[in-house]
């Protein structure tokens, strides 16, 4: 709604689909999905199979830390 509105919208998420335990992508990625709407996907080599488990807060960890350093990134860049 905010990007059909004329804002600059930017949806990060994880390369990590949760429901079905599986990545959807191999690295971090960028799409643009629309003129004023960017998903980031945020990679994090860490897999997990159960919910409530080590594997996902090191994984949760890892999207964390990437997320820190593409947000500068990006802020850098306004």
């Amino acid at each position: 709604m905010l990007a059909d509105r004329g804002h600059q919208v930017t949806w990060w998420t994880t390369t990590f689909d949760h429901q079905k335990k599986e990545y959807l992508f191999d690295e971090t990625k960028n799409i643009k999905v629309s003129n004023n709407l960017d998903m980031v996907f945020l990679h994090s080599e860490t897999p997990y199979e159960r919910n409530i488990s080590i594997k996902r807060i090191i994984n949760h960890k890892k999207v964390a830390s990437e997320f820190s350093k593409k947000c500068l990134d990006k802020a850098s860049l306004i």
